[in-house]
């Protein structure tokens, strides 16, 4: 037997993924992640994305997204399980965990959660809302480059952008975006000498907290960057 396309929902409860004896015979499974059962078992549908999608899962209850081609790059769809039709989102784009500086690829294609896309093409980032029929909105002044980290908080309306320095894990310049009206927030970043950064999280639905430690003087600091809507 084989398991492969695991996808753990938000909900940190279900999963779905493809199982079957083989990879000719693969079948979409729901998984309870609190008991390990089987709660749901998909038969083959002649109108679902092709068996052989590298990526796949669902957007809400009528919707899946998922990418055909390798597992390098490939083109992505938003696949409508009621009217059986696909709307294509991308063509041709690599995972953004293979992005190098280099740039070997043309565009690049992320997902941060919440049925949101982050997607890169023609030195344009944009935003790809999954739950709205994959209307996309470009960010404003977001170079992307290696390593970027884009956090949604726990209620999915506001997302945090970090940009990295060159040579350090350290937030040059932070962005707060509003998922409802796409209004963002800019605030570029220089921190005191010896100040190093670790974790960031949401504190809260609007509160964005980054922890830091100056290594010369073992003091601990906490930046918390509140939004108000």
């Amino acid at each position: 037997d084989c398991i492969t396309n695991l996808f753990i929902h938000e909900d940190m409860v279900t999963a779905t993924a493809m199982a079957g004896r083989s990879h000719e015979d693969l079948r979409e499974i729901t998984i309870d992640l609190n008991t390990g059962a089987i709660t749901a078992e998909i038969a083959p549908d002649t109108k679902s994305p092709a068996e052989e999608c590298v990526v796949k899962f669902p957007v809400g209850k009528d919707a899946l997204f998922y990418v055909a081609g390798t597992e390098e790059r490939g083109d992505g769809y938003l696949y409508n399980t009621q009217t059986g039709q696909a709307k294509v989102l991308f063509t041709d784009a690599a995972d953004y965990s293979l992005w190098d500086d280099n740039q070997s690829y043309t565009s690049y294609w992320s997902s941060i959660g919440y049925g949101y896309l982050v997607y890169y093409a023609n030195k344009e980032v944009s935003l790809i809302n999954l739950n709205d029929g994959g209307k996309r909105t470009v960010l404003e002044d977001i170079p992307m480059k290696q390593d970027m980290d884009f956090f949604v908080n726990n209620e999915g309306t506001v997302l945090s952008i970090i940009t990295h320095g060159d040579d350090s894990f350290d937030a040059v310049r932070l962005c707060l975006m509003d998922l409802k009206t796409m209004e963002a927030w800019y605030f570029d970043r220089d921190l005191p000498e010896g100040v190093e950064e670790g974790s960031r999280y949401w504190n809260g639905e609007y509160g964005f907290v980054i922890d830091a430690q100056n290594t010369k003087t073992d003091t601990n600091y906490i930046y918390l960057y509140q939004y108000a809507p």
